[in-house]
């Protein structure tokens, strides 16, 4: 099976001193078509192939705009327990903070590199939902931000949106390779804090599941409508494994976290007395 090259990005803004897997390497989309056709390939062969290949792209578009759909509740059931508990037990400020960043970081390279909004739509609605985990975390913390730290963090993300939209095509790279480093700190900072507190709190399951659902099916979905972008292939090995990770624990600390939460209710309800 031959890949055609579909995207390729100028090297010439790069540094060489920069590490090989960093720099970006030409996106390739399947296309058999192309090595049966250099070959003299049969006509009805390559009909064949063609109409397969188009089969697939079909279902990548039915499969994207399913998880477009169903990821409009990917943080719900975040977001009901910490509302529902009034508290963010357990959940780290960093990796709230970042996943915003990392979220929109991954929609911006997908708008500048021209991408179709079925490989990558449900990023404009977990932004969102992320933002919405966030305002609840400046409600609930104790202590709570400052005004001024709330409107820095505000100040920044508009920068940053700004930027991204605005950079050169030799620099879009950077969008998602940032998206590395960023994800390895949020995740190892929400893990660092479970082994600490010896729980996970409010942690969600379902959440987690819902997100290493989603990625593992995006892979597909972006090698079939995007091609093999290393980029954004990267970035979702390192979701899935990290992901992987949060969800062993809140297996290893159950019986803990379920105690800790228990002993929570119970101080919340004297409160109220």
């Amino acid at each position: 099976v031959l890949y055609r090259q579909s995207v390729s990005t100028p090297r010439a803004l790069i540094p060489a001193t920069w590490p090989l897997w960093v720099q970006t390497r030409p996106r390739f989309r399947l296309d058999a078509t192309v090595l049966l056709s250099a070959r003299g390939g049969n006509q009805a062969v390559m009909a064949e192939v063609a109409e397969a290949t188009g089969a697939m792209e079909w279902i990548a578009k039915i499969l994207g705009y399913g998880i477009l759909a169903s990821n409009t509740t990917l943080k719900v059931p975040q977001i009901r327990k910490v509302v529902q508990a009034k508290a963010t037990t357990g959940l780290s400020a960093m990796a709230l903070y970042l996943d915003v960043f990392l979220y929109l970081n991954a929609a911006m390279y997908n708008i500048t590199m021209g991408n179709p909004l079925s490989a990558w739509g449900e990023l404009l609605i977990v932004i969102v939902q992320n933002v919405a985990l966030v305002l609840l975390l400046w409600r609930y913390s104790l202590p709570a931000p400052s005004l001024a730290a709330k409107a820095g963090a505000v100040l920044m993300l508009a920068a940053h949106v700004a930027i991204s939209l605005n950079l050169p095509p030799g620099y879009r790279y950077l969008l998602p390779t940032l998206n590395l480093p960023c994800m390895i700190i949020t995740r190892i900072a929400q893990i660092r804090k479970n082994m600490v507190n010896g729980h996970t709190g409010l942690l969600s399951t379902t959440s987690l599941v819902m997100n290493i659902s989603t990625v593992l099916v995006r892979v597909f979905t972006t090698v079939v409508l995007v091609g093999w972008d290393w980029n954004i292939l990267r970035a979702y090995g390192l979701s899935v494994t990290s992901n992987g990770v949060l969800l062993g624990q809140i297996a290893y600390y159950g019986a803990n976290t379920s105690k800790v939460m228990a002993e929570q209710g119970q101080g919340d309800e004297k409160k109220g007395r």
